[in-house]
């Protein structure tokens, strides 16, 4: 029998089981909002509403069942709002796709942070007063951090198997559940996937069959098929990611030192010193022809100015984010030397490291060479904001790895993400791109005005403001595929009329166009078709 001091295992369980419970109840309510919100396919509004959504219900949860999160966890979900807001706020593309990817960062970041709070280390035990044995938490550093966070990403999309059994023991005992009525409900609902698939594949191998069908039932199977679909991926996903976040028993994976992996400090030193040879090098060689003037690159290797800077500058920023791995490796493989051997591979990395800050310097000259040759197109834009973004990462490196806080590297990687996409809604990617090729054509250079033309709503306000100071041979073609996609005659999708996924930039950009449609009407090509 368990002392009055411990913790009953038993009572573990059927703490769980509630919590998993109500969690899954939680997951198809969310499910359920999912459907409603995303059944049009587009993100908007609808983005907003779900991270709002989903935020209030974490912050519920963890207040009703107290689990002590940290800070960290609490402002990670503040962001997520912040985030899905930069859809509702820009519609490029590029952007769109760089803001959902930092709300799935945000909330793998969450569940990572309360996996460590878990109802079964935190709440229960605190209730109880005790410790529990089970929970032995490493001193994890980057590797362990990036690990769980691989981890946490899988329970997201697998996690619902896992809150399944764990909801179990509720199921179990519940009276009505075990009596025949419930036996009969649990069939009904086993059967309930199959009747519904096989239905709509006989109804649609045989017309007479779905006119009985829809003579019995008076409901679009397709449709309903459609959301039964579409709540289901989402309920799917929400009951992992609960799991992970609430219900989970905290366990963590090994600690990367269980690994017992190790390479001396010689061996270290002497491979990073090789790579550090070779930066010189390069870097050597970059001075002689990048800054030898456009004389000694032509005569060398035949190339313009403007072709050698895009000749191998995509893989100078390779080189630059591998370098990081690589370094992380190094120091991680060291972790068990002597004080003074560890020294000498943070020398040796911060050489690295100033090295490879020359070679950023370099492709940032790179591509503005190329942008005064060729313009500046979305590609060039976000490449010239990864360099600078990792040159801020490889500061964190030298603020937190280096200085013996791993840990709080990653976070600072995280943290300066996020803010760089914020920064870059910001900023609108596409009123720069049409400003600063505007800017080339009044100065008599190359100007490619069908490339304005493939550009979001974001850049419209830029558009219209560069027609009124140089009009372009392009002009009447750009004036006609305003009024086609903006003007008051566009098709009603471009407007986004659904309120499920409004846009303030669209919106924004037919407003804009409809009280210049005049104008526009006067410019715009009479004959001309816009693919």
């Amino acid at each position: 029998m368990a002392s009055p001091t411990e913790a009953d295992p038993s009572d573990k369980i059927e703490q769980q089981s509630h919590v998993a419970l109500m969690a899954s109840g939680v997951a198809l309510l969310l499910g359920i909002a999912g459907n409603l919100l995303f059944r049009v396919g587009e993100l908007g509004l609808n983005a907003l509403l779900a991270a709002i959504l989903l935020t209030v219900v974490f912050h519920l949860l963890t207040r009703h069942f107290q689990l002590p999160l940290k800070g960290a966890a609490l402002w990670l979900t503040a962001t997520v709002p912040v985030l899905a807001a930069v859809l509702v706020w820009r519609a490029s593309l590029p952007l769109i796709a760089l803001s959902v990817l930092a709300v799935l960062l945000a909330l793998i970041s969450t569940a990572l942070i309360a996996h460590d709070h878990s109802i079964k280390n935190r709440t229960f035990l605190k209730r109880q007063g005790q410790e529990d044995p089970e929970a032995e938490f490493c001193a994890r550093g980057t590797w362990d951090l990036i690990a769980e966070a691989l981890a946490t990403a899988f329970h997201a999309v697998f996690g619902i198997f896992r809150l399944g059994v764990a909801t179990r023991g509720s199921m179990v005992n519940w009276a009505p559940w075990n009596t025949r009525t419930g036996a009969v409900l649990r069939g009904v609902l086993l059967a309930t996937p199959p009747l519904i698939i096989f239905g709509a594949l006989f109804a649609g191998a045989d017309p007479a069959f779905a006119q009985l069908l829809n003579n019995l039932i008076s409901v679009d199977l397709n449709l309903l098929g459609n959301h039964i679909f579409v709540t289901g991926v989402f309920t799917w996903l929400a009951a992992g990611w609960l799991y992970w976040t609430v219900v989970n028993d905290g366990k963590q994976l090994p600690c990367s030192d269980a690994l017992g992996i190790r390479i001396a400090a010689l061996e270290v030193s002497v491979a990073l010193g090789l790579v550090m040879a070779l930066f010189i090098a390069f870097i050597a060689v970059q001075f002689r022809y990048l800054f030898g003037g456009e004389e000694v690159i032509q005569a060398t290797t035949g190339l313009t100015y403007a072709e050698y800077a895009r000749e191998g500058f995509f893989q100078l920023v390779a080189v630059a984010f591998l370098v990081l791995p690589l370094l992380l490796v190094g120091l991680w493989l060291v972790r068990g030397e002597s004080a003074r051997n560890q020294r000498l591979v943070r020398l040796l990395a911060i050489g690295l490291e100033v090295l490879i800050i020359l070679i950023l310097a370099s492709a940032l000259y790179r591509m503005r060479l190329y942008q005064e040759a060729y313009g500046l197109t979305y590609l060039r834009f976000l490449t010239t904001a990864f360099i600078i973004w990792l040159a801020v990462v490889f500061a964190l490196f030298s603020a937190t790895v280096l200085r013996g806080a791993p840990r709080w590297f990653i976070h600072g990687a995280l943290v300066s993400a996020l803010i760089a996409v914020v920064l870059l809604a910001i900023v609108n990617p596409d009123a720069r791109i049409v400003e600063a090729n505007v800017q080339r054509a009044q100065a008599g250079l190359q100007f490619d005005d069908n490339y304005l033309r493939e550009l979001s709503s974001d850049a419209v306000p830029a558009i219209l403001a560069s027609l009124a100071i140089s009009p372009e041979p392009g002009l009447c073609a750009t004036a006609h595929w305003l009024l086609l996609n903006w003007g008051s005659t566009a098709d009603a999708d471009n407007g986004s009329s659904d309120w499920h996924a409004w846009n303030y930039s669209a919106s924004r950009a037919r407003r804009l166009v409809q009280e210049s449609e005049d104008r526009l009407q006067g410019l715009a090509c009479k004959t001309l078709v816009i693919e």
